[in-house]
This record gives C-alpha cells, structure tokens and sequence, in this order.
C-alpha cells in the first residue's frame, strides 16, 4: 500500500541521514524503502546507519561505530548499511527522532 505523509516524512529523513552518511542516493532510497517495510513488520532491530553513534569516514572509506557499547573499531559496509540487528549501542540519529516526535 502506498506510504502515508507521516511515513514520507521519515522516509525522506532516512535518505537525508544516509546521504550524509556517503550512502549512494540509489542505496538510501532502497535502505529507506526496505525500513518501511521493516517497520510496517513490526521488526524491532535496527541498522547500524540509524544510529547517533554511526560515522563514515570519506578519506579512508570506513564505517565506525562511535559507541562504547557497540562495535569497536571499522565495520564492513554491509553491516553498516544492510544488516538489521540488536545492539546495546544503538542511539536513534537526531535527524531520525525528530520525524518520530512528528508521529
């Protein structure tokens, strides 16, 4: 079923955090679009580019988790970007909380 406004706002907040991230604009749309999917599910796990605590670094072209309680040290991207998951880590990005204090 087509996406309501509230579901637009959060979808292009997750493109916007994406990119800024360094996500190819083609993989934050269907990052985003696979996270309704998610959340229409019901599925609780979280992508690890969803978090507060996660950095891409452009000159060396890694993924860091800056939690004390996450990954230490680089991950893969597809972790980064791909892998749903629990983590004790986990901080929704303020880009993101501010489209679920609108819901």
């Amino acid at each position: 079923q087509p996406a309501d406004d509230a579901e637009l706002e959060t979808m292009a907040r997750r493109v916007v955090r994406f990119e800024a991230l360094g996500m190819p604009s083609e993989l934050a749309d269907r990052t985003a679009d696979r996270l309704l999917a998610r959340d229409r599910e019901g599925d609780t796990r979280t992508l690890c580019a969803e978090c507060a605590a996660c950095r891409f670094d452009a000159f060396t072209e890694t993924w860091r988790c800056n939690s004390r309680l996450g990954l230490i040290g680089p991950m893969q991207r597809r972790l980064a970007t791909e892998q749903l998951q629990r983590c004790p880590g986990f901080s929704l990005s303020h880009v993101l909380k501010e489209a679920n204090n609108h819901e």
